[in-house]
């Protein structure tokens, strides 16, 4: 069995979620605004994906190499993960206060 190094699962995950994931959250709150109860479950599930992806291989590929290296990919990651999650509750706070 060919064993995968995490750093491409970590790519590809990131990959899928800030691109294909993230344009169908765009696109489910623009298009799909006569579609009510759909669109929110998919943005939900949407957002979800995202938090989950980003905190889960992002923390743990910062805790893998046990340091920030003097590169720009790893203070930003830290910087994007703290901020989707800012979002994903920000967008929690303001659905459930409507």
């Amino acid at each position: 069995m060919v064993k995968v190094h995490f750093f491409t699962i970590h790519g590809w995950q990131m990959w899928a979620a800030w691109s294909v994931i993230s344009i169908l959250q765009i696109a489910s709150a623009r298009y799909l605004k006569h579609k009510w109860h759909f669109n929110m479950w998919l943005h939900k599930l949407g957002a979800f994906f995202i938090l989950a992806a980003t905190l889960l291989y992002g923390v743990y590929a910062y805790f893998r190499l046990g340091k920030i290296y003097d590169d720009v990919h790893a203070p930003l990651g830290l910087i994007v993960t703290g901020l989707v999650s800012l979002i994903v509750l920000s967008g929690l706070v303001t659905r459930y206060s409507i």
